[in-house]
């Protein structure tokens, strides 16, 4: 949903209960009032979570070293079983899919995309995992 007018920040019935305390700080009127947005990122418990600490690490993935990527691709398949579904499929699947298409993946991420892909239907299987698979095998990076 996009926001045209500054009121609209004042609804507040999609915010979770939890967070609602927290949003109304982040929007004081009074600048010396306004919580800092990194401080409750790091200390809020809503946004320490297998789920997005799952996506954010996908989303940097460039960063990480071999060690670290391996170790993450390896439990990424049970891990995906414990995340929403829909958020793996419309999310972390096209996270993963890329992020073997452009090498920043090792192999072992395969695994976890066929486990994901075995949640789709026959037609978006071959789509989304089918065709890219194809793709990784012809990427000489691939099997760097």
């Amino acid at each position: 949903m996009k926001l045209s007018k500054t009121e609209e920040l004042r609804n507040t019935s999609f915010i979770p209960k939890s967070l609602l305390p927290d949003y109304q700080r982040l929007l004081s009127s009074t600048p010396s009032r306004r919580l800092n947005p990194s401080k409750l990122i790091d200390n809020s418990e809503y946004f320490h979570n297998k789920l997005v600490e799952t996506i954010q690490f996908m989303e940097i993935l460039n960063l990480k070293d071999s060690v670290e990527k391996d170790s993450f691709f390896r439990k990424l398949p049970n891990l995906a079983e414990q995340l929403p579904r829909q958020i793996v499929l419309k999310k972390l699947l096209p996270l993963l899919s890329s992020a073997l298409e452009f090498g920043s993946a090792a192999a072992p991420a395969l695994t976890a995309l066929l486990k994901m892909g075995s949640w789709l239907s026959a037609k978006e299987f071959n789509i989304k995992v089918n065709l890219p698979i194809l793709f990784y095998f012809v990427s000489p990076s691939f099997f760097n």
